[in-house]
């Protein structure tokens, strides 16, 4: 099992999303990526190595380190912002 740390901007993200989306979003880092981190699709961003994962039309983009068995979450937003300004 993962770990999740949170960045500080997806306490901002949360505050713009609908209730349902937050609950869907929460459990599926929960249970789905805190046992699967590479369940989402991978990205590359200025040499970074993230992953996308979609709930609905929204996307969590997270980071995963196998050694220390934790996974950051950057960004929880709607599929059209959430690529801008990771």
């Amino acid at each position: 099992m993962y770990s999740v740390r949170y960045d500080q901007r997806v306490e901002k993200d949360l505050h713009h999303l609908p209730k349902e989306v937050i609950t869907r979003a929460l459990d599926r880092i929960e249970s789905v990526l805190g046992l699967d981190p590479l369940a989402g699709k991978k990205l590359e961003y200025r040499g970074r190595e993230l992953y996308s994962y979609r709930v609905r039309d929204y996307r969590i983009i997270y980071a995963a380190d196998a050694k220390k068995k934790e996974i950051t979450v950057f960004r929880i937003r709607h599929r059209k912002e959430v690529y801008r300004n990771l």
